[in-house]
């Protein structure tokens, strides 16, 4: 079984380096062998140990783990085979992408942050996290993730999708700090290609709403205009909530202010409208997604069929 094998995993992990949890990490001069750098925890295999974020840790099997790591244990245990595309789709996925993002700075009455929940969470849910995607071509489904054992854990959801990007690893030598590529077995664009269509998808819908500020899953709208985006959302199989209102300051990318809420950045006004929203091929995109997020689909058929 998918969990017995994160189990393994997860005690021969602790076994080979045992698991500190700290609040608060020493200075990464304080070590004079390689230690690797992560987010959540970093590894020193000449003192076998590894320290581990106190604040994140989740213990599933008597030891302490970060959310990441369940993730990347739960993909190894569950996808053993390796994802195939052809050269054309294989193109089309590895296309730049990334999460939209829109500010237009300054002050504005009446308005309404909505908020999709769980949104990428909510999306590998509809698409599965294996999902064989070309744009504009097919998208099918080829399996689920109901069986993830932390759904109501936002780090460890979030991770299954940030587990398939190609990112730098970080190494510290003893003296410096360095940047390295790193194998993925993880891998999967397929999946990060889909999700950013669906957002920028979304986020295109938002702006007609006249949105002010979108960040990935929030969008800053007049509030007259938010159950409308409210029930598009809904067309994409997705939920989606009004968080706060009142009248808002956008002061830039990822910094504003509606009614009584606030990000934590509240720094001075960008001189000018900030746009990396594109618009994917919502004609094909949202029926699709529409549909496997409704129906219960026989996953042996062929893309083409959905």
């Amino acid at each position: 079984m998918i969990i017995d094998k994160m189990q393994s995993l997860a005690l021969a992990r602790a076994e080979k380096l045992s698991p500190i949890p700290m609040k608060i990490f020493p200075s990464i001069r304080d070590f004079t062998t390689t230690t690797w750098i992560g987010t959540f925890s970093w590894s020193n295999q000449t003192m076998r140990q590894r320290i581990i974020d106190a604040d994140a840790i989740v213990d599933l099997f008597g030891v302490p783990q970060v959310p990441p790591e369940v993730a990347r244990d739960y993909l190894r245990a569950k996808y053993t085979e390796k994802r195939r595309h052809t050269t054309e789709q294989f193109a089309a996925i590895n296309e730049n992408r990334s999460a939209p993002l829109y500010a237009r700075t300054g002050f504005y009455q009446d308005m309404a942050l909505v908020d999709i929940q769980s949104a990428y969470w909510s999306i590998v849910k509809i698409i599965g996290w294996d999902v064989d995607y070309n744009p504009s071509r097919w998208l099918g489904k080829r399996s689920d993730n109901d069986d993830f054992p932390l759904p109501d854990n936002r780090i460890a959801r979030n991770s299954l999708v940030s587990a398939g990007l190609m990112t730098p690893t970080h190494l510290w030598d003893g003296t410096q700090l360095m940047k390295l590529k790193a194998h993925n077995p993880y891998v999967n664009y397929s999946l990060w290609a889909c999700c950013q269509d669906i957002l920028n998808s979304i986020a295109t819908i938002a702006l007609k709403a006249g949105a002010v500020h979108v960040h990935t899953d929030g969008f800053i709208v007049p509030i007259r205009n938010a159950n409308y985006l409210i029930e598009e959302i809904a067309r994409w199989g997705l939920a989606a909530k009004i968080k706060a209102t009142g009248d808002a300051a956008i002061k830039g990318v990822g910094s504003y202010r509606v009614g009584e809420t606030k990000t934590k950045k509240q720094y001075q006004f960008t001189p000018r409208t900030f746009n990396s929203i594109y618009e994917p091929d919502i004609s094909f995109l949202r029926p699709r997604i529409r549909k496997l997020a409704q129906s219960s689909i026989d996953w042996s058929i062929h893309p083409d069929e959905i």
